[in-house]
């Protein structure tokens, strides 16, 4: 076995995926669902600041926080980014073989999130470790009678030695919209983005094409090299009665974890996949002062680069499910 699943006993659990021989792990706060740290290689990967809340009063500043079922807040009642990231969620399975070990959380619609958002769902998120990369898979199931409209996104926070160093390759050629210029819409010239100044920008996907069925993003340092790939898909598949039970009630670990393994993979095989958008966001130095719960030097330490559904809401028909999965590798 590549390694072992263990469970906190906090209020708020951390589930930690760990590998055999120490050099590799994942924690995941039950809050949000938010990976707060992946160590591949003995070295942490991903940035999470200083001043985050981890009392589960507030969302994670850093990790990965999951976005939905809105982008920024259209919806001035409901929070910004939606209300995924301030829920607690379940461990609803993990499972293990000798190269992997992932864990299944899940959360479902309930009085509080129906106050916001009048419409049944399941959400689920599989974490997987491997010796060089994390994958990490957001399933929104739509439970409605009706078809459900949405925005979702992986807000990964990406630890970097330091931005004036960082390049983001894989998005030449793309349309961007640009929050800093006012909306605008640009395309992108450049072979690598650099960073000097804030800069919030949304990728848009391009068409659904088997030329485009993955956003293939490469993060580099100017001085240490490669950083990271992040590679980004979206699927959707219709799922059947049993497997709507198994999203809504499966509590499967170990060796009895078959069902979970099973559902993921005929997923991964079912339909084609398409491009994603991406967000492409480091707040510098006057906005990082004004987030409180991030230090004023932390914007050196990360960049995001956040794969999502979020240049426009998407619509999914009942009895369906959207996979947004994303691989961070850290192989050459």
């Amino acid at each position: 076995m590549f390694g072992s699943v263990t469970v906190g006993s906090s209020a708020i659990p951390k589930v930690v995926l760990a590998s055999a021989d120490g050099q590799h792990s994942c924690t995941i706060f039950t809050f949000g669902a938010t990976v707060l740290s992946w160590v591949c290689g003995g070295n942490e990967r991903l940035f999470v600041s200083k001043a985050a809340v981890l009392d589960g009063s507030k969302a994670v500043r850093g990790g990965i926080p999951l976005v939905f079922p809105q982008f920024g807040q259209p919806n001035p009642s409901m929070a910004q980014h939606g209300f995924a990231r301030n829920q607690v969620w379940e461990l609803a399975g993990s499972f293990g073989d000798s190269e992997s070990i992932s864990a299944v959380l899940r959360i479902k619609s309930n009085d509080a999130t129906r106050a916001l958002w009048p419409h049944d769902f399941c959400l689920l998120y599989q974490v997987t470790l491997t010796s060089h990369s994390l994958v990490t898979s957001f399933v929104v199931q739509n439970s409605a009678a009706e078809d459900i409209d949405f925005q979702c996104l992986q807000h990964t926070y990406l630890r970097i030695p330091h931005i004036t160093n960082c390049t983001v390759g894989g998005l030449q050629g793309r349309e961007y919209v640009d929050k800093m210029r006012e909306l605008a819409v640009f395309r992108e010239e450049d072979e690598s983005i650099h960073f000097a100044q804030e800069t919030d920008r949304v990728y848009v996907a391009q068409p659904p094409s088997a030329d485009f069925p993955s956003s293939v993003v490469q993060v580099d340092d100017r001085t240490q090299g490669r950083v990271a790939t992040s590679s980004s898909s979206v699927r959707r598949v219709v799922i059947n009665d049993s497997e709507q039970l198994l999203l809504q009630q499966g509590q499967f670990n170990g060796d009895a974890a078959a069902p979970w393994k099973e559902l993921f993979a005929r997923w991964s095989e079912t339909g084609p996949s398409h491009d994603v958008d991406v967000v492409v966001w480091n707040p510098w130095e006057a906005k990082a002062k004004a987030l409180v719960d991030l230090n004023d030097d932390g914007y050196f330490d990360f960049v995001c680069v956040e794969p999502g559904v979020v240049s426009q809401p998407t619509s999914l028909s009942p009895s369906s499910v959207l996979i947004l999965t994303q691989v961070l590798d850290v192989d050459p």
